[in-house]
Formats: C-alpha cells, structure tokens, sequence
C-alpha cells in the first residue's frame, strides 16, 4: 500500500462551472471528477443540503465546524450551486497523498539525479553498511541487490534498532513509486550488510567487532565501507586495519559524531577515514555534530526522511495511512471504528461506544490526558487519539503507573484538525502495538544519517570511472564540495558540501597537474615508514601553475617542480610530533590548504638497535615476537648492569629474563627461559639479585595434579641455571601457593614469602646453595586466641641488615577493616618485632583497599618506610606514611602521618623513598577531586618524627587538571628524589614523565619536568630501579603498531638525560 500523509486542503476558488471537471478530472486514478467542497453562510446547512439531495448529488462529509459539506454533483449543478444565495464558495475537493516515492531534502542537495543524469549512477559499485542490519523485505527495497551477514545466531536481514534500514534507505531507496528514493534508487548500487548491532536500543559492539566487520566487507567485494558508529576512544588495532584497508583499494566512510563538541569520533577521525559532519536545510553546520579537524566532508543530517522497519502506531482513516505517534503509557493492542469528534473529551458520552474518539488537549497536565482516556474508555470507545492543541506533536504520557485499557494514539493539531474537519464517520484502524520487519518511513537527525549520503554519492562518482582509484575519489570528492562554512577548509564542514555531479565531472573527466591561474587545492598526503626508518609522505592534489614548491613547516623541501599532481618527500622525525606541509606555486604565496603528518609511537618504528634510545617517543624494545611480553620486573646486576624478567604469554606464561648493560644492549640474545611453565594463564613471580650477582626467581609450576607449586631458581651472570632446568621445589603439598616474593639477604642467601589459597601467609630462607635453613616453612599468623582464623594476604617483603627480611601483610578478621601489619624475620626465622606483629595501620582505623595493597623501601638501617592509601567514608581515599625502627618502634605515631591536610581532595596510588643520609622520608601520590574530574601529582617531604616539611599540603608537581594521572613511583636520588609518574589521556597511561626534587622540594633539573616515553600508546604500569651511579631504569608492556605487547625500556641519569 502506498504511504499517504494527508495534509490542508489548499483554497483553490472554481472560477466557472466549464473548469471544474477538467481540474478535478486531472486528478484522475480513480478519484471522483466531479466531486466538490461547498462552504455555506451560518445557518444555511439544511437548506443546501436539500439542494443537493433534490439535485440528485451525493453528500459525502459534513463539516459543521467549518459549516462545509463535500458532495459529488455534475457540471451544471456545481455552477448553480456557486450562485445560490446560501453558498459562500464552491471548491475541488481534491485528493491528497504523501507524494509517492518522496525524495527527502537531502537527495536533492546533493546532487544525486543530476549526476544519475549525466550517467553516473552507481552501476557496479558494491557500498557495505555496518550497522543494526536492514530490513530487506522493506517496499522500497524491491530490486535493489542485498547481500549480508551477522554474528552467529542473528539474521542480517532484520532490524529491530531500524538504524541500519534508515541508513541504508538513504544509499539505495528504490525508485518504484512508493515511500522515498536513495541518493542511488534504479537498483544499480548494490548493498552488503553486516550487522553488529542488534536489538530495538541498537546495543553497542566493540573495535574487535568493527574491524571484523570491515574485514568481511572487504571479502564481500565491497569498494565502500559505510558506518554510522563511533566511539570516543582510539585503538591503534582498529586504526591499522583501516588503513590497511584504504591501502587495498577501500573506501571507508564514517560518522563525525553527535556529542556537540570539538572530540574526536572513531573510526571517523582515523586518516585512512572520511569523516561526514551534518548540516540542516539551510545548509548550516548542525550544532550537535563533532567538529574538529578530522572532519572531511559534509552532508545533510537534520530531519532526514528514510526507511525504518519498526512500527509503534499506526493509524488509517478510510484508507490513508495518517501520521501519528503512540501516547506514553498506552497498552498494545488494535481497534477500529467510525471516526468520531470527543471536543476535550471531558465528560463521559454513550454515543462513543465502539468507536475511535479524537479529543483535543486541554492546557494542564498529563492529569488530562489520563481523564481524557478514562472518559473515552469508560464511555466504550474502541481507542482514543489526542491531537496537540498548539503546532506539533505532543510528547504524551498518562503518568507514573498508568497505562490505558484501549489504544491511545496522539497527532499533530493541523492533523487533529484535518480529520475533524474533513474525515469524521470514516472507519478508522487504530494500533498501539510494536511491529517489527514492516515498510515504513521515519525522520531521524545525526552525522548517522548524513555519512550515508556521502557514500551514496561516492558510489555515483566512482561508477563514473570505475578504474580509478578510492583515493582518486576521495579527492574528487573534496575538490569538488561546496564551501558552506569559513572560506577553505574549515572544521565544522571539512571542504564543504558534497556534491555528486560536480564529483564524478571530476573524476573522469579531470586531470591532475596546472591549472592556468589557480592555486593548488585539496591537497592530501598519505604518509608510512621506510626500512631506514624514514618517513615517506606522498602528496596529492588538484589544480595550481606549471611549477610548484612543497614547504615542510614554512620551509621548501621540494621547490620548483613539475606540477604532476603528485609528489613524494622523505625524512626522519625527531621525537613526536607534527609536519605541516602545504603545496604552493613556485615562489608565490598562492598555495593549498596545509595538511599535516603526525608522527608518534604508534607510528614511528620500535628502536631495535640494541641500545637505550635519546628520543622519547622511540623506546628500546627488550623483547618482541609473536607473543605478548607482560608484567616486567628488575633488580640490579653486576658491573652496574640490568636483570629484567617478563612472562611471555604464548600460551605457556613461561618466565625469561634477561641481562642488560648500561647502554641497554641486551646480553642474553632473547632472553633465557627461566621455567618451562606450561601455564594458560599469568601469574605474579618474584625477582631479585644476590650478594654474588646472581639472579633469583622465584615462580609457580603445577604438579600432575595441577596444584601450583613453589620453584627458585638462581641463575649466574653468564647466564647459567645454577639450580637445574626447572629450580628448587619448595613446596609439595595439597594447596595451590600464590603470589610469590623473593629477596636476596646479606648473608648471601635468599628469602621468600608467598600465599596459598586458604589465606594464609607463609616464608622459608634459603641458603647459597638453594637449601632451606628453616625446618620448616614459617606460617605468618593472626593475633591471639584467634590466630588461625586470620585471612593473611602478602603485601611486599624486602630484605634487611644481618641476613633478615622484612614482610608487610594486610589482614582481616570476620568482617573486620583490614589491617596493615609489619613483621621483622632473623636469619633463623625468628619473629624480631613480636608475634602479634606490629600494626602500621591499627584494627579499624580506615580501610585498606583489597587490590591496592601497599609496598614499603628497607631503611638500610635495618628498619623500613611505609607509605599507602587507605579509605574512609563514602569512597574517600587518603595517603599516610610510616617509618618502623630496626626495633619496630612507631618512629610517626600510632596510624602514621597524613601527608596531606586537604580534605577537599582524595589521595592514592602512594609511593615513597627514603634518604638515609638526612633521615628525610619523601612520599608521592596521586591527587584528585572529589567528583574525579580533576587528577594531579603531590608529593611531600617528613622528617624523622614524621613532621610534613612541604607544608600542610605537600609540593605540587603536576597541577589538577583534566586526564588521569598514576601508576607513580618514586626513586632515590641523593639529597632528593625522583618521581616517576603516567599520563592517562586516554584509557590507559599512554605517556611517562618524571622530575628530580631536592631535599627543600625545589626542581633539580633544568627541563622541570622530563618525558621519557611519549608514545601514546596502550601501556602497562612500568617497573623500575636506580643503580648505585643514580640512573633510573623503566621497564614496561605496551602495545605498539608492530606487534603485539613487546617489553620497553628507557632509562635516564641522575641529571634527567635521556638513554646512555
């Protein structure tokens, strides 16, 4: 059935009884020819009505509010009744319809027939649309080809979200005399669906799924990729295969996103990308789309008219299918019955039954609206339809609770007051109730909608010449645009407007090179990687004199060659950063719009060449491969070198480790494999380095039983396994041991703890040859009568004078806050600091979070400095810092010192160092607003009874501000210390900086403040040391463009310079 909208009736005065069947005859398809609306003067309805009646003519309405009846007569009684006394005006009563195959605003605007005119209309181009699947069985969807796909138990060829149905009604609506037109409506364009959305609220998918999707584009045959998606976060993955896929030929085409800002929208905002901003009917640039300056090109996206395949309402008045909306709160269900006038439908009125009631809205409340439908109901009306009583629709609801007994519909008021003065007595169908995989039109706003106009009209210019390339269109596209916002290039509407004809006159008619008299235009560059590490850019672009200059950053690299349209530079970049070039005519300033290069650690390569890097946006990679490399560790090696460990997860955790010298060159090749674990997934070890240089791990591997038993292994600088191919077994017992630690002590032996699943906390010492010096394992108990009903959990351990160890443990009992306890083990195993241990945070006093389990720096004096973050109230957070003696004694008081007096802020992510020279004990943190909008660094300084000598606030290093700020660390430095901290711009701490403070809290170094990793890649929290000369070592997972998560290095001295 064809869609129709009835609309007001048009004043159209019948000069002479000889025009009237002509006119209405033109009608024609059916309708009556001689058919008429006769107004009447007040008073004078019986009496025309007689003179109808005796004039043999039929009376089809009556409209008694606007004192009109419409009746069917012949030619000479329609010119007698236009001279009766009684009447005012006789008029056509001419039928109405939605126009039949509507073309939306937005067709026309870009020049969609003139281009299909002109003979590029989209014949063998395949567009692929990502989204919530289509309804193909949709009317206007007949003889257009769709093929698809969707996730295993879905069907690509519904769509219950009818995103996907409206977006690809937008490309491909067919011309066949029903609903709407696409930008391509013969059926020459074909479609391929993938569907990653599904459900009436489309829910949302994941990067993975979107590059899987544009994978089986691509293997559909697909030249253009459309999605109208996003989302606010990069992913280096999804990122490269876009760019792999522009560079095999596909164009992809993508939303610039609805959030009103100046943020970027992904996948629109990668290069290898077009992003599509919205504009209305005006042409203006719509305020809720995305500008920034990624945004390419721009197309209509405000009230776009299209195919949907859902349906909540429907409404046919003998007939004709009237545009309505379902009321908040109706029930779902179907009525019909004559069409009736309730006024305001105040009262109860038994003539109502069985039939369907229009009620106008009264002003007030949906207290209304409820007692309208009540009245209706209770008076036996089959529905009720409420039409506005201003312009519009209404956005009705019955109230909390409410929900009608009968379908309940709502209008417009020139709606409302069409059928009440043209259709009432007709039958009516009424529905409430939600219909899927139906053909029906709807608007919808969005860059959603105006993305799909650009791919539609990419695959009109492409068909124009099909042997061209996507960049070859993608240029014609912008070249061709018309400017609708600032002059050029702007960031609302990229180049401007999209036009098709203009586009594809261009593509197969155009020629790239001079242009007598212009300026070089849409100019785009395309950048990758050489083998020598050098960065390749090719240049394209439009237009200009017979000779141009190509200015890298105002400077010329390329001057005075042949205009071709094309032009390659290359050079090597320095750090991260930008290169801006432009395209001018040779010694002019007549030139193009710049475009830029941007270079980072997602793009420049990993340094492979065997030494610690000066360049803060190329870290060393330690070890790469197949695999991932995660949760590095370090300790300190002879002659001032490295040991890092790593798991490689290849699918066994296996540990290996490796020796690094000062400059970061690798000794080991690979690395050695430390255990053949055989694991499927990871698990926390332990590192550490003897009195001799040797290297102690400490790891699990699991029995036949697959219990998780306790090995160390001792590995020689040379690289030897001291203790065999698999270690020491320290444990042979029913449980599984967790999360192992091991120090070396002075005494040349080693000591371990680690936990079990029955949360219990246990520790042995080994001697230099991997014996076990305790009897047998020592178990950390709990206090008192209720020791064994503790549940323990390992903190940290750390080694101390006289070949003893030093463990923290965080502890809980029943339902009990989480305590904090310190204990001191001898070399014979004996409990130094007592057996109920010594509390760092006392029973009760603040919460220490399970997860953020503090860790702790030995003294070299045989006591230790704490510091953590503990909770309180409602999510609150707080620093406190602690120094226990040799003898354990409370050097800050009971609970420690509050770094920070500030209450109007949270502190976590506690880290410390301690100066023995000075006594001085130096603690960082995070800091952040209480409604975690705001994140900075603060540190402070205590002195030896805990006194805050940085004031009540500490020393601000990193100012509160937007971006996440953590994963700190702090390092000794002599008469100061160095802070270490991660920048997390995006969800992950994608850069790392530092800064040296001295003892007074005063910058050390001339550059404040240093980056050393300034990638903007997905990292893990980084690891690391200091050697006896001051140099800082960092070591960490991150995930690069090359490879999976390879392990990274950077080191700098105690002056804050970057590699060797």
């Amino acid at each position: 059935m064809k869609q129709r909208k009835l609309v007001m009736a048009l004043a159209t005065a019948i000069a002479t009884a000889g025009l009237v069947p002509a006119t209405v005859a033109a009608a024609g398809n059916g309708q009556d020819v001689d058919r008429v609306m006769v107004k009447f003067k007040k008073g004078a309805k019986a009496r025309v009505k007689d003179k109808v009646g005796k004039a043999k003519g039929h009376i089809h309405k009556e409209l008694d509010r606007n004192d009109i009846i419409s009746a069917s007569l012949s030619v000479d009684e329609i010119e007698a009744l236009k001279q009766d006394a009684d009447v005012v005006a006789v008029e056509i009563d001419a039928p109405r319809y939605l126009m039949s195959d509507t073309v939306p605003w937005g067709i026309t605007r870009v020049q969609a027939a003139e281009a299909i005119a002109a003979g590029a209309d989209g014949s063998g181009i395949k567009v692929c649309v990502i989204d919530s699947g289509i309804y193909a069985g949709h009317e206007d969807f007949a003889g257009v080809t769709i093929t698809g796909e969707a996730n295993e138990g879905q069907a690509w060829n519904t769509d219950a979200c009818t995103h996907g149905t409206h977006v690809a009604g937008t490309i491909a609506a067919a011309a066949n005399d029903t609903g709407v037109v696409g930008v391509s409506p013969d059926g020459n364009v074909s479609l391929h669906i993938v569907k990653t959305f599904s459900g009436e609220q489309c829910d949302w998918t994941y990067a993975s799924d979107l590059i899987a999707a544009a994978e089986k584009c691509q293997e559909a045959g697909a030249d253009i990729i459309n999605m109208s998606l996003g989302g606010d976060y990069a992913s280096t993955f999804e990122r490269d295969a876009f760019d792999k896929l522009y560079a095999e030929g596909v164009l992809s085409i993508a939303a610039a996103g609805n959030d009103w800002n100046t943020s970027y929208n992904y996948p629109a905002s990668y290069d290898s990308v077009v992003s599509v901003a919205a504009i209305d009917e005006n042409n203006a640039h719509a305020q809720f789309s995305q500008h920034n300056d990624q945004v390419e090109l721009a197309a209509p996206g405000v009230a776009v008219l299209s195919t949907i395949s859902t349906r909540y309402s429907l409404l046919e008045v003998a007939g004709d299918r009237i545009e309505s909306q379902p009321f908040r709160g109706t029930m779902e269900g179907q009525a019909s019955g004559e069409l009736v006038d309730g006024g305001i439908c105040d009262a109860i009125n038994g003539d109502w039954a069985g039939k369907v009631v229009l009620c106008q809205r009264s002003p007030g409340t949906f207290t209304q609206f409820w007692t309208m439908h009540n009245n209706v109901a209770a008076s036996g009306g089959a529905a009720v339809i409420i039409y506005n009583n201003v312009s519009g629709y209404i956005n009705g609801w019955f109230g909390v609770g409410n929900t009608s007994t009968i379908p309940a519909l709502s209008l417009s008021l020139e709606t409302g007051l069409d059928l009440v003065a043209g259709h009432l007595g007709e039958n009516t169908v009424v529905s409430s109730a939600y219909e899927l995989d139906v053909s029906e039109y709807g608007y919808k706003d969005g860059t959603s909608m105006a993305s799909p106009h650009v791919a539609g009209v990419a695959a009109l210019v492409w068909s124009a010449a099909p042997e061209k390339t996507n960049r070859d269109v993608r240029q014609a596209l912008g070249a061709t645009a018309i400017d609708i916002d600032d002059a050029g290039y702007d960031i609302r509407t990229g180049w401007g407007l999209v036009q098709a004809a203009d586009a594809a006159a261009e593509l197969a008619n155009g020629t790239p090179g001079p242009v007598a008299g212009s300026a070089p235009s849409f100019l785009i560059a395309s950048s990758e990687w050489t083998k020598s590490h050098k960065l390749r850019t090719e240049f394209f672009w439009t237009a200009g004199e017979a000779n141009v200059d190509v200015i890298l950053n105002d400077k010329v690299v390329l001057g005075g060659i042949a205009n071709t349209g094309a032009a390659v530079h290359e050079d090597t970049p320095v750090g991260d950063g930008t290169w801006i070039y432009k395209v001018c005519n040779t010694g002019t300033n007549v030139c193009s719009r710049a475009t830029t290069v941007n270079f980072d650690g997602r793009d420049v390569p990993p340094n492979n060449n065997g030494k610690f890097s000066t360049d803060a946006g190329r870290a060393m990679v330690l070890a790469g491969g197949e695999s991932d490399e995660v949760q590095p560790k370090t300790a300190s090696a002879p002659k001032g070198d490295t040991y890092v460990s790593w798991l490689e997860a290849g699918g066994k955790f296996d540990v290996y480790l490796q020796r690094i010298d000062r400059k970061g060159r690798g000794q080991w090749g690979d690395g050695i494999m430390v255990a053949d674990r055989n694991l499927g997934y990871t698990t926390d070890y332990g590192l550490s380095a003897d009195t001799e240089g040797n290297a102690l791990v400490a790891y699990r591997i699991n029995d036949e039983n697959g219990i998780a038993q306790l090995y160390v292994q001792k590995i020689s600088p040379s690289g030897d396994k001291l203790w065999g191919d698999e270690g020491r077994l320290l444990t042979d017992w029913p449980v599984h041991t967790l999360s192992p630690s091991i120090v070396g002590t002075t005494d040349g032996g080693a000591v371990l703890a680690w936990g079990d699943n029955n949360s219990k906390v246990w520790m042995q010492k080994l001697d230099a040859d991997g014996n076990m010096m305790w009897a047998e394992n020592l178990q950390m108990n709990g206090r008192g009568a209720y020791a064994d009903y503790y549940s323990m959990g390992k903190a940290d351990l750390q080694a101390s004078s006289d070949g003893s160890a030093i463990i923290s443990m965080v502890s809980q009992l029943g339902r009990a806050v989480s305590q904090y306890w310190a204990q001191k083990v001898d070399a014979d195993g004996n409990l130094v600091w007592g057996a109920d241990h010594v509390d760092v945070l006392a029973d009760s006093y603040e919460g220490m979070p399970r997860g953020g389990w503090p860790v702790f720096v030995a003294d070299d004096q045989g006591g230790a400095l704490f510091c953590w973050h503990s909770t309180f109230g409602a999510g609150g957070t707080n620093v406190r810092a602690q120094r226990l003696g040799a003898d354990g004694a409370l050097a800050f008081g009971t609970n420690g010192v509050l770094v920070s007096t500030d209450d109007s802020h949270f502190r976590d992510e506690a880290s410390c160092s301690y100066d023995a020279e000075t006594g001085t004990s130096y603690v960082g943190w995070a800091e952040r607003n209480s409604g975690n909008s705001a994140f900075g660094i603060r540190a402070q300084a205590l002195d030896a009874t805990g006194n805050r000598l940085w004031g009540d606030t500490g020393r601000e290093i990193i100012p509160n501000g937007p971006g996440g700020k953590g994963a700190l660390r702090a390092l000794p430095a002599d008469n100061g210390v160095i802070f270490a901290w991660g920048l997390n711009e995006r969800p992950a701490p994608m850069y790392l900086q530092a800064t040296r403070l001295d003892a007074d809290g005063g910058f050390n170094w001339s550059e404040e403040i240093i980056s050393f990793k300034t990638a903007p890649s997905w990292m893990s929290a980084p690891t690391s040391h200091v050697d006896d000369d001051g140099r800082a070592y960092f070591f960490w997972s991150e995930y690069i463009t090359y490879d999976n998560d390879d392990l990274m290095m950077q080191s700098f001295n105690e002056n804050g310079r970057l590699g060797k």
